[in-house]
């Protein structure tokens, strides 16, 4: 059964009060009638409740510090912009477009499927101390690397002996997966956002190797003292201008 938007009584209007103290529901309408929820009020009130709710962010921290555009206070914005999007059966979707976005806004967001929502839900509360994909082999010893393929399966991505060695692993398969998911897209908007989730992961991988390779460049260094230091024939003293002693192996970076 659809929804049907029954008209508000004037006293029903007048009871009205901000939703978590800021959200204005100017629906001319029941937003509930005999049982059915309007979707629209329903998307909308959810917004609102992850970013002004102090409940919600007991329960789900990472909105914490999450906010709403000021014109999607009011629903009858909200609604005309839900209206022209692909919501049905899907989810609001705030950062997938821009990574890292915390505002809920016209430019920001889109209504995803349940398929790609599940891309991005890390269960950080649930994994423990180690990065997602990884966890520490039963045993103690070995760490165990894996990747989900939906919201109900998982892929195994073998045995590492560091939880670094793990990650990258996991980046490596959770990368192919967001990208095959991108070609599949027909929205731009949708496989550009995917797209730049896939690039985040493999930066991640090229920050970690690049740390780790200057790392041991450091330890190959020869420290160097006041006896492998002299001046340069001719440099007037006080200068503080070095060169190695002559026969000292250099290291090429």
């Amino acid at each position: 059964m659809s929804f049907i938007e029954v008209p508000a009584s004037k006293k029903s209007l007048g009871n009205r009060r901000p939703i978590y103290g800021v959200g204005i529901n100017d629906a001319d309408y029941m937003t509930q009638y005999q049982g059915e929820r309007c979707p629209y009020y329903m998307a909308w009130k959810s917004m609102i409740r992850r970013c002004y709710s102090k409940e919600c962010h007991l329960r789900s921290p990472t909105y914490i510090g999450c906010s709403v555009h000021k014109d999607w206070h009011v629903f009858s914005t909200f609604k005309d912009w839900m209206k022209q999007q692909d919501w049905k059966n899907n989810s609001l979707d705030k950062d997938l477009l821009n990574p890292g976005n915390r505002v809920y806004a016209e430019g920001n967001c889109i209504f995803v499927s349940a398929r790609i929502n599940a891309l991005f839900n890390n269960n950080k509360a649930s994994r423990g101390a180690y990065p997602e994909g990884v966890y520490l082999q039963d045993r103690g010893k070995k760490f165990v690397a894996e990747v989900g393929v939906n919201s109900k399966r998982s892929k195994y991505l073998g045995l590492f002996d560091t939880p670094e060695e793990a990650r990258e692993a996991y980046i490596n398969a959770k990368h192919k997966i967001i990208v095959d998911i991108a070609n599949e897209q027909d929205d731009p908007r949708l496989k550009n956002g995917l797209l730049k989730h896939a690039q985040l992961l493999i930066n991640e991988v090229n920050n970690v190797n690049h740390t780790q390779r200057n790392k041991v460049l450091q330890r190959k260094l020869p420290a160097q003292t006041k006896n492998d230091m002299q001046p340069i024939p001719g440099q007037p003293k006080g200068r503080d201008v070095i060169h190695p002693v002559q026969g000292r192996d250099r290291v090429s970076l």
